[in-house]
Order: C-alpha cells, then sequence, then structure tokens
C-alpha cells in the first residue's frame, strides 16, 4: 500500500493531499490489529469462525 501510494503523482497534488497521503503512508506502516474485547488479538482464521459463527447465529434468529 505505501508503494502504490509513494508511485501515484503526489508531486502534482495539493497540499492537503499530500499531507492526507503522508498520514496514509505512516499509517499502513503498522499492521492492523482486530482484538476480541481488547483481550485477545484474533489472526485471520480465528476471525473468519467469530464471523461465520455470528453470521449463522443473526440468520437463525432472522428465520425464526
Amino acid at each position: 500500500m505505501v508503494n502504490a501510494a509513494y508511485f501515484c503523482e503526489w508531486y502534482t497534488a495539493s497540499n492537503m493531499f499530500r499531507k492526507s497521503l503522508n498520514i496514509l503512508m505512516e499509517r499502513a506502516k503498522r499492521a492492523a490489529r482486530v482484538t476480541a474485547g481488547s483481550f485477545s488479538t484474533l489472526n485471520l482464521e480465528n476471525f473468519t469462525k467469530v464471523s461465520k459463527a455470528g453470521m449463522c447465529g443473526i440468520c437463525g434468529a432472522v428465520s425464526n
């Protein structure tokens, strides 16, 4: 993501766009973490399982 942002034509953009792009690039350097209740970090596998379980619960509640 940082490379794509850097290689866009930022040098022809407005100062506001440049500042926003700089913030985006800095934030993109850190990995995003999804937490469960601020006590456990979810990896992709666990996040997928939790998401599917939540959707099954919602679908069951709607059909009843």
